[in-house]
């Protein structure tokens, strides 16, 4: 497995291919199995297998991580088909794989969702309340202190800003990335920064436009990417 290098497949086969405990940090946002337009992956999976899905690349990523290493889960606050709040399952899921809660940070992005149903009009019969916000929830593996000590790039003002849980960062532009789904460079940034040292190794299971691939290697981390689309690994490859 060489690092500094987006590999073209799925994920979870792909994840195999890392040898134990490589990685300090793992920073990605999954497919949500909302039916979102990716050119090369089914986003409207059964529930059950999708929660089965996720917990195999989870159980992998747990895998790859060094003890004290960290995880980064970008996920939005919505409900399943079951009607249950999606991000409390996943954190059941990581907790079951054997990760340890940290904490979670609310993304605010300044941007009420686009609506398509208000529920009861006017009414407290039943309206619906969108969130113009979604979550990183942050996780460890077995230590919460990073065991092998290194050279951090964190100042004095962004310790004291970001350990503020409420991070307000404007959404990406899909059109800008050609991507569906692209998170914005400033929430990478403070991810990698906050939860790594300079020369760290950074992987994102779900690479897509590159986001995390290209700040890891600006910020002087090294990196792993994976995305199943030929297409959005040079997307990423061409940001680097």
């Amino acid at each position: 497995m060489e690092l500094n290098k987006i590999y073209h497949g799925d994920c979870v086969e792909g994840l195999k291919s890392i040898p134990d405990a490589i990685v300090d940090l793992v920073v990605t946002s999954p497919p949500y199995n909302l039916n979102i337009d990716y050119a090369h992956h089914k986003d409207d999976m059964k529930l059950e297998a999708y929660y089965n899905w996720c917990r195999e690349w989870i159980s992998e990523c747990y895998r790859v991580l060094k003890p004290g290493g960290r995880f980064c889960l970008q996920i939005g606050c919505f409900q399943s088909q079951l009607n249950e709040p999606s991000y409390a399952t996943f954190t059941n899921i990581f907790q079951e794989v054997g990760f340890t809660f940290r904490e979670f940070i609310i993304w605010n992005k300044n941007q009420i969702p686009k609506r398509t149903a208000w529920g009861s009009w006017k009414s407290p019969s039943n309206p619906r309340i969108l969130p113009p916000f979604e979550m990183i929830i942050n996780f460890h593996k077995e230590s919460p202190k990073i065991l092998e000590k290194g050279e951090t790039d964190l100042t004095k003002e962004e310790f004291v800003q970001w350990t503020n849980g409420l991070w307000v960062i404007a959404p990406e532009s899909a059109k800008k990335r050609n991507h569906p789904a692209p998170f914005p460079e400033e929430l990478a940034i403070r991810c990698i920064k906050m939860h790594s040292y300079i020369g760290g190794v950074v992987l994102d299971p779900f690479n897509g436009s590159g986001t995390t691939t290209s700040v890891a290697n600006k910020l002087g981390r090294k990196y792993i990417g994976f995305d199943i689309t030929a297409d959005y690994c040079q997307l990423a490859e061409d940001r680097i």
